[in-house]
C-alpha cells in the first residue's frame, strides 16, 4: 500500500510533534530536577539557619580574633586551635569581609555573585565550621557594614560621595563608604548574616556600623541620608531592622568605639559617628566596646600615656558605661588590646585588662591582635 502526499506531511507532522514532546518533556523534567535541587539546597539551608540560630553561647565567651587570612591558612589555625584547646579559650572571631569589603569564603548571596565581589581567602569554611563545633569552640562572624570599599565600587550610587569631585568619597586611608540610610546597604549585610548562621556561625557581630570618622569630613555628601534625622537616629534605626529581620532568637552583637562607654550618660553625645551604647542595648545580646588603652587621647584620666595604664583605662571605661546595661538584653563584652601600639604590651598588662574587665561589669572578652599573635603566658590553661 502506497501513502499519498498528505499521509507523508501527515506521518511527518506526529512524528516531528512526539519529538517536540518527548523533548519537552526531558526539558520539563531536568528543570524540574533543577528546581527541585534548589528547593532542597533552600530547605536545608533554612534548616541549618533554624539549628545555629537556637543554639546558645557560653556563658562566659572568652575569644580571640581570627583574621579570614590566618583561617584559610590550615597550619596556622590549627595552631590556634591548639591554644584554644589548651587554654580557657572557647571562641574565635573570623573575618566574613576583609578591609577593603571582599567577601571572604564562596558566599552565594546574589550581590556578591554579581558583583564578584569574593576573595576566597576561606576556601573550606563549612569544614573549617563544623571544625571548631567539634572543639566546642563557639565561632562569631565579623560583618563589617559600612566600610566596604568593594560594595561602594560595585554601586557607586549607595556611596558616600565627594561633593567637590562627584565621585566616591574616601577616608584617609583610601577607604569608601557606603550610606548608612540605605535600606539597599541594610538588606545586603542582612542577606551575608543570614548566610553566615546557615553555614554553621552560631553569632554575627556587626562592626563599622557608624559614620566615618577620618579624612575630609566636610567634603562628604550622602545620596541617601537627607541630613535632617540625626546621625545615632539612623543607627538606630538600623539596629532596630537587624534585629526585626534576623529574629529574636538569633545571637547578635556589635562592636562600638571605646569612648561611647563614657559618654553612656551622655544621650547628645554620639562621638560625631552617629555611636551611642543606649541606641545599641535594645537590640544586641553583647556590645563589644573597643576598649584599647592605646585609642585614648593623651592626658585621659591624668595619665601622659594611656596605653601604659591598660587595667585602669578598662576599668574606667567599663564602670562609665554600665549604668547602660541596667534592665536589657545586652551584656558587655569588650575587645581587648593585645598588640604593641602607644606601648609594648606584655602578658600583665593584656591580663589587667582581662582582670579589669570582669571586675567591673564585663560578661567575657574578646582579645585582638591583627596579625593573631597572642602573646604568650596571658591564658589560663584549662
Amino acid at each position: 500500500m502506497t501513502i499519498g502526499r498528505l499521509g507523508r506531511i501527515f506521518l511527518f507532522a506526529f512524528a516531528f510533534g512526539a519529538s517536540f514532546l518527548l523533548v519537552a518533556a526531558f526539558t520539563n523534567t531536568t528543570a524540574l530536577s533543577r528546581e527541585r535541587g534548589r528547593a532542597a539546597a533552600l530547605a536545608e539551608s533554612f534548616r541549618q539557619w533554624h539549628e545555629y540560630v537556637r543554639t546558645r553561647p557560653p556563658e562566659v565567651v572568652k575569644g580571640i580574633y581570627l583574621p579570614a587570612a590566618i583561617a584559610g591558612n590550615k597550619a596556622r589555625r590549627a595552631e590556634l586551635l591548639n591554644l584554644v584547646d589548651a587554654t580557657e579559650l572557647n571562641a574565635v572571631v573570623i573575618d566574613l569581609k576583609d578591609s577593603r569589603g571582599w567577601v571572604t569564603y564562596n558566599s552565594e548571596v546574589a550581590d556578591v555573585v554579581q558583583f564578584d565581589l569574593t576573595y576566597q581567602y576561606i576556601k573550606d569554611l563549612p569544614e573549617f565550621l563544623k571544625e571548631l563545633r567539634a572543639h566546642s569552640i563557639w565561632p562569631i562572624a565579623r560583618l563589617p557594614v559600612f566600610e566596604d570599599t568593594a560594595f561602594a565600587e560595585a554601586q557607586p550610587h549607595l556611596s558616600v560621595q565627594s561633593k567637590q569631585t562627584g565621585g566616591i568619597w574616601r577616608d584617609r586611608k583610601g577607604l569608601a563608604w557606603l550610606d548608612p540610610s540605605s535600606r539597599e546597604v541594610w538588606a545586603y549585610n542582612v542577606a551575608l548574616a543570614r548566610e553566615a548562621f546557615a553555614l554553621g556561625f552560631g553569632e554575627v557581630q556587626f562592626d563599622y556600623i557608624r559614620f566615618p570618622s577620618d579624612g575630609n569630613i566636610s567634603d562628604m555628601a550622602f545620596p541617601v541620608w537627607d541630613e535632617k534625622r540625626l546621625q545615632h537616629e539612623v543607627m538606630a534605626e538600623f539596629f532596630s531592622y537587624l534585629r526585626n529581620t534576623l529574629g529574636e532568637r538569633a545571637v547578635l552583637s556589635v562592636d562600638l568605639f571605646g569612648m561611647t562607654m563614657l559618654k553612656a550618660d551622655y544621650p547628645d553625645d554620639d562621638l560625631g559617628i552617629g555611636q551611642r551604647v543606649i541606641d545599641a542595648v535594645p537590640h544586641f545580646d553583647f556590645i563589644s566596646p573597643m576598649v584599647y588603652p592605646s585609642h585614648y587621647p593623651p592626658t585621659f584620666q591624668g595619665f601622659a600615656n594611656p596605653a601604659m595604664h591598660p587595667g585602669e583605662v578598662v576599668a574606667y571605661s567599663m564602670q562609665e558605661g554600665a549604668s547602660a546595661f541596667q534592665g536589657t538584653r545586652a551584656k558587655a563584652r569588650p575587645w581587648l588590646q593585645d598588640f604593641d601600639l602607644g606601648a609594648h604590651y606584655t602578658a600583665g598588662m593584656v591580663r589587667a585588662q582581662i582582670d579589669a574587665s570582669d571586675q567591673n561589669g564585663g560578661v567575657g572578652w574578646l582579645l585582638w591582635n591583627p596579625a593573631a599573635r597572642y602573646t604568650e603566658g596571658v591564658l589560663r590553661e584549662r
